[in-house]
């Protein structure tokens, strides 16, 4: 456990890095930060080249990115254009 833990501090930490430094690239070009985060999964998966395994790890990387961009989702949008839709 202690192994596997270790190995995945160093991926969290580079897709923060990446995913920020791609979302202010992005945001002076006024495109969304969901994009970025969809953009940033894509240049981590063939940086470290991430392989599908048999213990499920990656789907629940997966399931984390997922929340991860709905909670980014949900601070973009305002109480005032939901009351609008």
């Amino acid at each position: 456990m202690v192994q596997g833990m270790q190995e995945i501090i160093p991926i969290l930490l580079s897709a923060v890095a990446i995913s920020t430094l791609l979302n202010v690239l992005l945001r002076r070009a006024n495109i969304p930060t969901a994009v970025g985060y969809i953009v940033s999964g894509a240049v981590l998966a063939a940086l470290i080249e991430i392989e599908i395994d048999a213990d499920g790890s990656l789907g629940h990387i997966a399931a984390f990115g997922i929340v991860f961009l709905m909670f980014t989702i949900g601070l973009e949008s305002s109480l005032h254009e939901l009351m609008q839709l």
